[in-house]
């Protein structure tokens, strides 16, 4: 019998998360069956059992991986920068990682529609709120750094502070998510255009003086 290359088993492993990101983009993590996701991906039980062996859990902490790890790690790296690149760069960049500007409207459709259904699910799933809390506390732990970063090499000069700031960016990050998914999506365009003046008003607004004292 020939032997199984390990192009075809990523391949076959590849199959099989396309058609459980599709399959909870769709229906919502809780309402997706194991059925649905082996009729979606075309293969037998055993088959997706073999890649993904704890099953639907296992899948879940697969498309959050997929789609945050990107992110964390571009965080990562800006991070460890003596010198980070200016912020409106830095969120264009991650942004572009949680919606690719070459993807088309059905990928981003499905992009949007998966990150608000694993946050409707965090509330529900302990699992799921576990999984995504820690993701979204390395994010913020990352994000916080960058700013300091900024800070402290003249990069960002605003009367907020360095948890303020960061905080400010992740909502912004996020609100745009958001914001789309509840629009149904949008093209690879308006994508663009939404970031870009996105990225402005971050800009505009971390430049803003405080309330005067007194």
């Amino acid at each position: 019998m020939p032997r199984v290359s390990e192009e075809y088993r990523h391949g076959q492993a590849q199959r099989i998360l396309r058609a459980a990101r599709a399959c909870f983009a769709d229906d919502g993590f809780h309402a997706v069956t194991m059925d649905q996701i082996i009729a979606a991906a075309g293969v037998s039980s055993s088959t997706v059992y073999r890649y993904y062996p704890e099953g639907k859990t296992q899948l879940i902490h697969a498309v959050s991986a997929e789609r945050l790890g990107p992110l964390i790690g571009y965080l990562e790296e800006v991070a460890g920068r003596n010198d980070p690149a200016p912020p409106d760069e830095v969120l264009r960049e991650a942004m572009s990682l949680l919606l690719p500007p070459g993807a088309d409207e059905a990928m981003i459709v499905q992009d949007v529609r998966l990150a608000v259904n694993a946050w409707a699910e965090a509330a529900r799933d302990e699992v799921v709120r576990t999984m995504l809390g820690g993701n979204l506390a390395r994010i913020r732990a990352l994000v916080t750094a960058i700013v300091r970063s900024w800070m402290r090499c003249g990069r960002l000069s605003t009367s907020l502070g360095v948890e303020q700031a960061a905080e400010l960016l992740m909502d912004a990050g996020f609100g745009l998510v958001a914001g789309l998914a509840i629009e149904g999506g949008g093209s690879a365009a308006v994508v663009r255009r939404r970031l870009h003046r996105l990225s402005a008003a971050v800009d505009e607004i971390l430049a803003a003086p405080g309330p005067a004292d007194g």
